[in-house]
């Protein structure tokens, strides 16, 4: 496991790529980039990490877009919960990352998903029946999306930004004499 605050500039290329992402006007519905940037810094930098970048994503769009309500802080602490679980899921020895991307966008997604969709019936009087008929095209859209981008996304982001040593900030401020504790 590798110490998140020398990640610290690859976590910020994180948070603001995911923002992009979630800010294009021409998005398809639906399709949430947050658990395939999510799962290559839960393989790399542990549950604790994995939570924080994954809650605080949540909770900073809501921010920027003025939308912060009851539906942030389950969105958030779920989507938490799922990046705990990408952390331990990517440690079990995954020979190719990628079918690791993509079994937790399934089983995230899933779970997300069934957590997100109680929240209708257990804090609006929403019935049951309404709520999970209402969630299977949302899930569909969820699927599709988050399967798409962990196949595409999270390998190159893993290689190319939470992989890359030079990213590291104590990289990049050894020329400013700037150390990271460890």
């Amino acid at each position: 496991q590798r110490n998140a605050a020398n990640g610290s500039v690859k976590f910020v290329l994180g948070f603001c790529l995911s923002m992009v992402l979630r800010l294009l006007p021409i998005r398809p519905w639906n399709v949430e980039p947050i658990l395939a940037i999510t799962m290559p810094f839960a393989r790399a930098y542990g549950p604790v990490s994995s939570f924080l970048f994954a809650f605080l994503s949540m909770v900073l769009f809501d921010i920027i877009v003025g939308k912060i309500g009851m539906w942030t802080a389950v969105t958030s602490l779920t989507y938490g919960l799922v990046a705990v679980g990408a952390h331990f899921w990517m440690k079990l020895g995954w020979k190719r990352p990628i079918l690791g991307f993509a079994g937790y966008a399934l089983v995230g997604t899933l779970v997300f998903d069934a957590i997100t969709m109680s929240s209708g019936p257990g804090f609006h009087g929403q019935a049951w029946g309404e709520a999970l008929f209402g969630q299977i095209p949302f899930t569909a859209a969820h699927l599709l999306g988050n399967l798409l981008l962990s196949i595409t996304l999270s390998p190159l982001l893993d290689r190319y930004l939470v992989r890359e040593p030079r990213l590291e900030a104590d990289a990049l401020f050894e020329s400013w004499d700037v150390k990271v504790e460890q």
